[in-house]
């Protein structure tokens, strides 16, 4: 099994770079400062960035943006989703 991570508020990259070091490969993160965003794509070049409020950032859009069958995530206001994917 593949060990995937998604990175929120993921500034810079460090929790990536340690996830790394771990075995993690870091297919998405989300930041809302464009200047950390470009940080962390240059610092992550495999990983897609998405800029912007995380809030704004639908569970259908990520669902698109890991390629997972629809309704596979879900997610309630207020709740943590957590995905276990095996490749």
């Amino acid at each position: 099994m593949s060990k995937i991570s998604l990175d929120l508020f993921s500034g810079a990259g460090g929790l990536s770079c340690g996830l790394e070091m771990a075995g993690f490969m870091p297919i998405l993160a989300n930041e809302i400062d464009p200047i950390y965003a470009a940080t962390y794509a240059h610092n992550h070049p495999s990983a897609e960035m998405v800029v912007g409020d995380i809030r704004e950032f639908s569970i259908h859009a990520l669902e698109q943006t890991l390629r997972l069958p629809v309704g596979s995530a879900s997610a309630r206001k207020n709740h943590v989703m957590v995905l276990s994917l095996e490749k």
